[in-house]
């Protein structure tokens, strides 16, 4: 198996194989499947060797370049009429509008996984779409019927029930008829793993069992999350565009104030890209943010910290809402926010310079039997 990042510097999208035939089939394939979505005329391909593989590519063509400049997927929505509303074939054609543009290129095996991928991320933004929690660091609940409290921290998947229908109970209340109780970083999580385990239903059954008798016992969380379940593209010496995602990314906005850190929950904030320049809202579905929105948000979080009267540093929320409303009313102190916030992030543990917007965007790992990189 090839290292996908051997290939992001040729950005777009790239189907790896081992033979020029099956790259010139692969380029059709895709070819017919753009044409069928009627967006050919926005995307180019080309096939070529690098070493002794071969890729088939596809990326923006001029006509797509010049309706989001600099890669900046949120001019999508305008050019192409997207929004958190769209049909399933619009999500499909932002998401791979989106692949095209990024400078970062992202990799499959097959041209199998290529729409499993596709397919991923569509769930994870769908899913997204209809969620809302309420905000818990120590007082998280689940539904009782799909979930069992575990003795130390967490929750565990009831035996028996299926891990997909468990994860929409938690996430979605229009699906189990209340919210429940999250941290945003688990919430984040469940969101990628709910989109994944849609997909393995029909493309991976075998994982998905794998991955629901592992949850029944002790679900992975935070790094060993990551480890198993998603991919990091980007780099400090090769980051994104601060204004490219794509829908069904995992994205991390840092909070560049130390001492509002101190707060538990608020060291950053966890967010699905749902499109159209929309990242999701876990606590008002209504409401997404939008990336000003965003940053206005984690900027704030340092000016409404306080203390309970047993000592516990808490974050004032009303005060928070009540400063950003004030700061985006406020054209100087609006350009002024935006200045800083918009900079990337500073690497980990520095605080004190640098904004909030991460070079890096955390996308599903490979799903299909003979390709799958995910390691429970």
């Amino acid at each position: 198996m090839f290292d996908p990042v051997q290939f992001e510097t040729l950005g777009g999208i790239c189907v790896v194989t081992h033979s020029k035939s099956h790259a010139e089939e692969i380029s059709r394939d895709l070819g017919k499947w753009c044409s069928d979505l009627n967006i050919r005329q926005y995307l180019d391909s080309t096939i070529s060797q690098h070493q002794n593989l071969w890729v088939a590519r596809m990326y923006a063509s001029a006509l797509l370049k010049e309706s989001a400049p600099n890669a900046d997927v949120r001019l999508l929505a305008d050019s192409f009429g997207f929004s958190t509303e769209s049909s399933d074939d619009e999500l499909f054609k932002e998401i791979v509008f989106s692949k095209a543009l990024s400078p970062v290129a992202s990799s499959f095996p097959s041209i199998e996984e290529f729409f499993a991928a596709l397919r991923v991320r569509k769930n994870i933004a769908l899913i997204a779409r209809r969620t809302e929690l309420w905000f818990s660091i120590d007082e998280d609940t689940r539904p009782s019927t799909h979930w069992r409290q575990l003795s130390g921290d967490g929750f565990a998947l009831i035996a028996g029930q299926p891990l997909s229908q468990a994860l929409e109970l938690a996430l979605c209340p229009d699906a189990s008829g209340q919210s429940y109780g999250f941290a945003c970083r688990q919430a984040s999580e469940y969101l990628m793993l709910a989109g994944l385990a849609q997909e393995l239903e029909t493309t991976n059954p075998q994982l998905l069992e794998t991955i629901e008798r592992r949850w029944s016992e002790q679900p992975l969380r935070g790094d060993t999350f990551i480890n198993a379940f998603l991919t990091e593209r980007g780099s400090r010496e090769h980051p994104f565009p601060k204004h490219h995602y794509v829908p069904g990314s995992r994205v991390w906005f840092k909070n560049p104030d130390e001492n509002s850190t101190d707060v538990d929950g608020f060291e950053g904030s966890w967010v699905v890209y749902m499109g159209a320049g929309k990242f999701v809202n876990l606590w008002d579905k209504k409401s997404p943010y939008d990336i000003e929105t965003k940053c206005f948000e984690v900027y704030h979080w340092r000016h409404c910290v306080e203390r309970t009267d047993a000592g516990i540093l808490r974050m004032n929320e009303d005060r928070v809402k009540d400063m950003m409303a004030a700061s985006m009313a406020d054209p100087a102190a609006k350009h002024e926010i935006l200045h800083q916030m918009m900079e990337y992030r500073a690497p980990v543990r520095v605080y004190g310079e640098g904004g909030c917007i991460d070079l890096t965007r955390e996308q599903a790992r490979w799903v299909c039997p003979q390709t799958t990189n995910i390691s429970i």
